[in-house]
Formats: C-alpha cells, structure tokens, sequence
C-alpha cells in the first residue's frame, strides 16, 4: 500500500500488485475505490489501472493483452 484517503465512507487506496506473464513479473500500479456502509462494511470496490503500462512492461500492445485475457469467464461477463 502506497497510501491511502478517505471521505466520508469512500476509501481510496494507491497500491502496487504483481501480474505474471510467460514466467516474468511486472508491477501494476493501481487505484482502487471502496463504498462503505454504516457498519464499515465493503458495498462497491472500484478498481483503476494503466493498460497501456501492464501491456508496455509484457512486451505486448493493449489490445494483445486484451485479446489474451479470459472475460468469458469473469463475473458480469
């Protein structure tokens, strides 16, 4: 965790992940949004990232990187 805010009961966070790709790690910087309710519960998350960046650090154009990921089978998809 890089840092992190909040107003009301939004939290943004600014964090680092990892993603793999053919056996090499890259950082993915990231920003994420949470909602919460009264009880400090979690009701949305929000997730923001650079495509560009990730695609950039694989060797690979967006939109290769877009055609290589599996959406069919993600949640909403």
């Amino acid at each position: 965790m890089k840092c992190w805010g909040s107003n009301g009961n939004t939290v943004f966070t600014e964090r680092v992940d990892w993603s793999r790709r053919n056996g090499k790690w890259s950082p993915v910087p990231l920003v994420a949004v949470f909602d919460l309710n009264d009880a400090g519960q979690i009701v949305a998350w929000r997730e923001y990232l650079d495509l560009i960046h990730i695609s950039q650090s694989h060797g690979m154009t967006a939109d290769a990187l877009i055609a290589s990921l599996d959406l069919e089978s993600q949640p909403g998809a």
